[in-house]
């Protein structure tokens, strides 16, 4: 429990505020047919990630995430202060992958999908008496791929090692005069972005518990880049775990 809380204390106070915030990574590391998982996150976003193999070897993913609305004061105090408030930080990701479990101890999965998404900021700047709103709003899709290995500290407990590689594309932007540049440098660019991530699981009974350490690398800087660090906590059901309980009652 006490560890659970550091894991929780954690997850919130590195959770920084920008605008573009790319998802959590979802590692399923599912085991056969028929296995799966749903559960939810928290940290720099929330959301719900969910898993499930139809078939040996062949594995299904989606999420959704959501960043949490942002306030940050510029200037508080003073005649030329200013509201800085982030929102629409939302996407749905889909992907289908391999995986195989290479013996006891060690297991690999790969996969790739398609994500749809919103980003937006809106602020409201004092300037003497002058009081300005200002907005910038885009639409995003991208392509990923997704390689995890995964090593079995004991039976209970596993480490995932896994590297999100991604081109992200914005589209259908809105924007006020206060940035009449924008429209132009995003309108269709497409911005790369590797995101490795760290994440610890553990297994009670039918629930997974997970805390997940991610940093997002790119080469694009502009509005909508991503602050570097990135971690969440996840509480989630094992569908075959599940399913095993409810056999072994019956």
């Amino acid at each position: 429990m006490k560890s659970l809380f550091v894991c929780i204390i954690s997850a919130v106070l590195l959770a920084s505020c920008n605008l573009y915030k790319p998802g959590r990574a979802n590692v399923p590391v599912l085991e056969g047919k028929n296995d799966g998982n749903l559960s939810v996150s928290l940290g720099r976003n929330y959301g719900v990630e969910a898993a499930y193999s139809p078939i040996n070897h062949l594995g299904i993913i989606a999420n959704y995430t959501n960043g949490f609305q942002n306030v940050e004061r510029r200037n508080e105090g003073s005649p030329n202060s200013s509201i800085v408030n982030t929102y629409n930080n939302q996407q749905y990701e889909f992907g289908l992958g391999y995986y195989l479990r290479i013996d006891t101890l060690h297991y690999f999965e790969i996969y790739a999908g398609y994500g749809i998404g919103e980003s937006g900021i809106v602020g409201t700047s004092n300037d003497l008496f002058l009081r300005t709103q200002v907005s910038l709003e885009a639409m995003h899709e991208h392509i990923f791929i997704q390689p995890t290995f995964a090593y079995e500290i004991n039976k209970t407990t596993s480490v995932r090692f896994s590297a999100k590689l991604a081109a992200i594309t914005f589209y259908d932007i809105n924007n006020s005069p206060y940035y009449p540049q924008s429209k132009d440098y995003f309108f269709r660019k497409t911005f790369t972005s590797a995101q490795p991530t760290m994440t610890l699981l553990k297994k009670e009974d039918i629930f997974d518990f997970t805390w997940q350490i991610g940093f997002y690398i790119s080469p694009e800087d502009g509005f909508y880049t991503n602050r570097w660090l990135n971690t969440s906590i996840s509480f989630g059901i094992n569908i075959n775990r599940l399913r095993k309980t409810i056999k072994s009652k019956n």
